[in-house]
């Protein structure tokens, strides 16, 4: 298994306390066809999107998450890959975490 991306949040995620899961939703659109029939996983801190990807998509998603991690930086993002597995994992603490679940959560439905 390769790290691929491995962002840690930067900024406090109290910052996450303004913001709406709609909100979110609008912003994180890019995602959605790259994480489409992922089975997402709960973690503590927030959700974990387990995928089947090929070494292209694996990159074009990496791409991605980092432009949503210079966009939300009360989240943590972790891209792993040992293709055609993939996991992508969004974390924050408090209520970044529960955005985390409920918008990356939702994407992979």
């Amino acid at each position: 298994m390769t790290v691929i991306v491995d962002l840690p949040a930067v900024r406090p995620a109290r910052l996450a306390a303004r913001l709406g899961a709609d909100d979110i939703r609008e912003h994180v659109r890019a995602l959605h066809d790259l994480v489409r029939g992922a089975r997402a996983e709960a973690l503590p801190r927030g959700v974990r999107l387990v995928l089947e990807r090929d070494v292209a998509a694996v990159a074009r998603l990496a791409d991605v998450v980092r432009a949503e991690a210079d966009g939300f930086p009360f989240w943590s993002f972790r891209l792993l890959a040992d293709p055609p597995a993939c996991w992508l994992e969004v974390t924050g603490t408090g209520r970044a975490g529960e955005l985390a679940r409920t918008v990356f959560g939702g994407l992979a439905e």
